[in-house]
């Protein structure tokens, strides 16, 4: 938040939405660190697995976030 509040942030992501809107996108942006989490609970809903007791978020060693 300090490069973002700072200037030195030039995609201004983790910005207010103010800020974020005079950026390259309009609008404020999910990184993808945070926003991994988010995928157990998804995958969760979306796929029945029977038996299965206990979800785990095994790292991120193989992920990539491309743009």
């Amino acid at each position: 938040m300090a490069l973002a509040v700072n200037g030195l942030d030039a995609l201004r992501a983790p910005a207010g939405p103010e800020r974020a809107a005079t950026g390259p996108f309009g609008a404020p942006v999910a990184h993808g660190h945070p926003t991994l989490p988010l995928f157990i609970p998804l995958f969760t809903e979306l796929l029945e697995a029977e038996g299965v007791t206990t979800k785990v978020n095994h790292g991120l060693n193989k992920v990539r976030f491309y743009a």
